[in-house]
């Protein structure tokens, strides 16, 4: 019997068959239809998403539909769910059987951004928050007789969503060691709910140049560890807290001078975010009376 290329036979091929045919039989349920009440909303509003459908008799497994997350019970063939939404959002009513999910149906609902306000043309300068992590970083390796600062200290580089640190050390303890340590740092910046910026370091690491000798007496591996240890613990309770304390800030202040200039003083909250070479740049909406969400607090977001 001649296998499959991931080696199970036939069982491979009818699995195959039994996937393909529930795709074509999902592809054959009828929307009655698929609507959104209101098809249109402010920043923060609520809107009803309602669908249904009918199944066709050919199809014997159980099905399930899913609007913006949630899961239907199998079967049914009518529901509902209230999405809210800071920005324009493309659903999808896709239909699930045991093997196969299928898109059926998609559905556009617009938000109405025209009392949101952006940075725009003006973005803050990404070296308001990444000169403060030199500083930082240049301050902490500093003033010390066991290690010193090489090629100018340290190098913060932003890039699309974080920032890359280098941190280029000459280690020098008496009747011990000498030795070069560079340190490279990765930062992750990025709106995880509406209203809030997460930064997060996504790498830490340490490379150690030893002599041939103290390489060969395993001075490497233990001076390695130990230092990623102790970069770690800087990175997570120094640089993170700093960049996430002067992000927010500075979105708060943008907040609360659009709140001060709003003829109703509504709140206004981030719904956009960016950070990057170019600098930083974001969005915030007004959050207007019937607006149940605190900043914070997950959204229907744009991308699906």
């Amino acid at each position: 019997m001649a296998l499959s290329p991931n080696g199970n036979g036939d069982n491979s091929n009818k699995n195959q068959a039994a996937v393909e045919q529930q795709f074509e039989l999902l592809g054959a349920i009828q929307v009655v239809s698929f609507s959104a009440n209101p098809p249109e909303v402010v920043p923060f509003g609520a809107t009803t998403l309602s669908w249904q459908v009918k199944l066709p008799t050919t199809l014997h497994e159980p099905v399930s539909m899913i609007v913006d997350g949630k899961k239907s019970a199998a079967g049914a063939t009518s529901g509902s769910v209230v999405a809210t939404l800071t920005a324009g959002t493309q659903f999808a009513l896709t239909a699930s059987s045991t093997l196969v999910s299928r898109v059926i149906k998609t559905l556009a609902v617009t938000v109405d951004t025209s009392a949101c306000k952006a940075l725009g043309s003006t973005p803050v300068a990404a070296s308001v928050l990444t000169a403060p992590l030199k500083q930082q970083l240049d301050g902490r390796f500093s003033g010390s007789s066991q290690f010193a600062l090489r090629s100018g200290g340290t190098v913060v580089t932003p890039v699309d969503g974080g920032a890359n640190i280098a941190v280029p050390l000459h280690l020098n303890i008496p009747d011990w060691f000498d030795a070069d340590m560079d340190i490279t740092i990765q930062l992750g910046i990025w709106m995880a709910a509406v209203g809030a910026v997460s930064v997060q370091a996504t790498r830490t690491d340490v490379h150690v140049t030893w002599t041939w000798l103290q390489d060969l007496a395993g001075c490497t591996s233990f001076g390695e560890k130990l230092s990623q240890s102790f970069m770690s613990e800087i990175v997570n309770n120094e640089l993170v807290p700093l960049l996430a304390q002067q992000i927010n800030g500075e979105v708060q202040s943008f907040a609360a001078t659009q709140q001060k200039n709003d003829p109703q003083h509504r709140t206004f909250v981030l719904t956009s975010f960016s950070f990057g070479p170019d600098g930083l740049n974001f969005t915030v909406c007004p959050q207007g009376a019937g607006s149940p969400i605190a900043p914070g607090q997950r959204l229907t977001e744009v991308a699906r």
